[in-house]
């Protein structure tokens, strides 16, 4: 894969996609953790986890459909949180709230719109 908008567009609709799946399956379950004995694993962890995996694989020169993809999803899991975990109490309930929902929109749509000027100002050069 050779074109940067093509994998700019395979980025994008990772991270949107996974973050509309995220947020509607957690609004259906809305206490639905990811416990490991007594530690919830909050899907920021998740997404960081894949997102490091993924750096890796580009900095050794693996840049494929799988690795742009895994990068949108770890993207939108780390995004949606973000403000969850810093601005909210971090409870269940919380995670529904306005402050959660839109801080997480802003973030996806900053990242978004980030990677499109990022493409615009390189193909201008």
């Amino acid at each position: 894969m050779k074109f940067p908008k093509k994998k700019i567009h395979l980025f994008t609709i990772a991270l949107v996609l996974t973050f509309i799946i995220t947020r509607i399956y957690l609004w259906l379950f809305p206490h639905a953790n990811f416990n490991l004995g007594p530690y919830n694993i909050h899907h920021l962890y998740v997404g960081a986890v894949l997102l490091i995996l993924t750096v890796i694989m580009m900095v050794a020169g693996v840049s494929n459909r799988i690795i742009i993809i895994l990068a949108g999803i770890s993207s939108a899991l780390i995004l949606d949180q973000l403000v969850f975990l810093t601005a909210t109490d971090g409870a269940d309930l919380t995670y529904l709230g306005r402050t959660s929902l839109w801080g997480a929109v802003t973030a996806v749509l900053g990242a978004v719109l980030l990677a499109q000027v990022i493409y615009w100002w390189r193909k201008r050069k």
